[in-house]
């Protein structure tokens, strides 16, 4: 949790004590931190980076040398909370000794990851619409920094899938086309808890994403 150790006074001693403390690699770390927090709790246009500098108890100078502006912040926040997904799906399919609890491993523990991050996920979503922010972006960036990471768990997924044909019990489709639409299926209940999120709970949706998935690329008894 990250401490506020700085006020808008904050002495210079404060600063440099703080860099003294702390290596870079923290520093970066409870500056993502704080900035999580503030996205979530805001969102994308409202959070600031003064409040940033608050919450991570640095100097919005020091915050200026480990991110170039706020979108650089909100990209670098949005990678890490994906690298943390893919850690999650690594370990969901670590045992494919049975492709089809695999898959549904996998989709519960997406669905929980999702679910304990719900407020982030929200704004990342939201923000994928938001044409005032996209004119802010440049999209080849995004393509460098955050494609690659959800290639990973398309990717990841897919060779289940793969194991699963293998083995003789799903159906001989793309792996990687039914892996983007394992992703679609998981991120529209992401969709529904954005547009009633008193009515939905994540955790609940992944029988319902095994079902409408699985029976479809099950093979067929004859």
């Amino acid at each position: 949790m990250c401490q506020n150790v700085c006020d808008s006074g904050e002495s210079t001693d404060n600063i440099k004590e703080w860099d003294r403390k702390h290596d870079s690699s923290v520093k970066r770390d409870i500056i993502l931190d704080a900035a999580e927090q503030v996205f979530s709790d805001k969102d994308y246009h409202e959070a600031v980076l003064d409040e940033v500098a608050d919450v991570a108890g640095v100097s919005k100078a020091t915050l200026y040398l480990y991110f170039k502006n706020k979108i650089d912040l909100f990209l670098s926040v949005a990678e890490r909370k994906l690298c943390e997904l893919n850690e999650v799906i690594l370990k969901s399919t670590a045992d494919c000794s049975d492709p089809v609890a695999t898959i549904k491993r996998l989709i519960t523990d997406e669905l929980t990851f999702f679910s304990d991050n719900a407020a982030f996920f929200k704004v990342i979503h939201d923000q994928r619409f938001n044409l005032q922010l996209r004119a802010q972006v440049n999209e080849d960036e995004i393509r460098e920094r955050v494609m690659p990471l959800m290639f990973s768990k398309i990717n990841v997924t897919a060779e289940v899938i793969k194991l699963g044909q293998e083995n003789g019990v799903f159906q001989a489709v793309n792996p990687k086309e039914a892996a983007f639409m394992l992703t679609s299926l998981v991120h529209t209940c992401l969709l529904l808890l954005n547009l009633a999120p008193e009515d939905v709970v994540l955790t609940d949706k992944a029988e319902l994403v095994e079902k409408i998935f699985l029976e479809g690329l099950l093979m067929r008894k004859t």
